[in-house]
């Protein structure tokens, strides 16, 4: 009888930013394709080995991946108080950056940026929904997300 398969666990947190009805979008390397901005969540062990209640929260996280993506610090109104909740479900796929397999659950976390389009000085493109669902190469996880949240949100 075959074991069952059981793949290290990865949470991520995913920033989804929005400015002028757009949602930028990041080159990620590792994919060959534009994504959300995301990263995971750090976690530091403690003295006695389990989880230091000192590591990064969701929401430390999508903030730093939402400055990557930017290429600037953001403000405190700019800051969502926290996650959105989105039909998500984890997911089981080769990692493109060590070739394992390994589980991914997500956090979203939905900002908007003050100011224009004209401003932004980051890598990144910006898109309107429609652009997200006919152009290539965007990320499958972009896509996926993008769609449930447009979907809850009505």
């Amino acid at each position: 009888m075959p074991k069952p398969f059981h793949y290290p666990e990865v949470n991520l947190s995913v920033a989804v930013i929005l400015c002028e009805g757009r949602t930028l979008l990041t080159w990620n390397e590792n994919w060959g394709a534009f994504s959300l901005p995301m990263t995971k969540i750090r976690s530091w062990p403690g003295p006695s080995g389990s989880v230091d209640e000192n590591s990064e929260s969701a929401q430390q996280a999508a903030i730093r991946a939402a400055a990557e993506g930017l290429g600037r610090p953001l403000k405190g109104s700019e800051i969502p108080e926290q996650s959105v909740e989105l039909e998500l479900q984890p997911y089981s796929h080769r990692s493109h950056r060590d070739g394992q397999w390994k589980r991914y659950s997500r956090e979203v976390f939905v900002f908007q940026i003050e100011g224009d389009l004209s401003s932004f000085s980051g890598k990144g493109v910006w898109l309107t929904s429609s652009e997200v669902s006919s152009m290539q190469p965007i990320s499958q996880t972009a896509q996926e997300i993008l769609s449930v949240l447009e979907t809850q949100r009505g």
